[in-house]
């Protein structure tokens, strides 16, 4: 099973699997109004289950707590953010 957590203080989520070993990342540079989520990536070993998917939705649950709109930059996201609209209500 993966964790996802948000790191505010590294402006990044990670995906944490069973062993306690770091397998992705989604990260993000703030800025006042926004954050711009930069990159996303995860060990090649860990593809294929979903991980990237999981590490944007948690950045994604940070912006609305933080109150904060995004900017897709990373392809991954810009995909992501075209394709659903509940992340399109808090594009930048």
């Amino acid at each position: 099973m993966i964790t996802y957590k948000f790191l505010k203080s590294e402006d990044r989520s990670v995906a944490i699997d069973e062993a306690g070993k770091e397998v992705g990342e989604c990260t993000v540079t703030t800025h006042p109004n926004y954050w711009s989520i930069d990159h996303t990536y995860v060990n090649p070993n860990n593809r294929g289950q979903g991980i990237a998917q999981g590490l944007l939705e948690a950045v994604v649950e940070a912006a609305k707590k933080a109150g904060v709109k995004l900017q897709p930059v990373c392809s991954y996201a810009v995909k992501a953010f075209q394709e659903k609209a509940e992340y399109q209500a808090l594009q930048y």
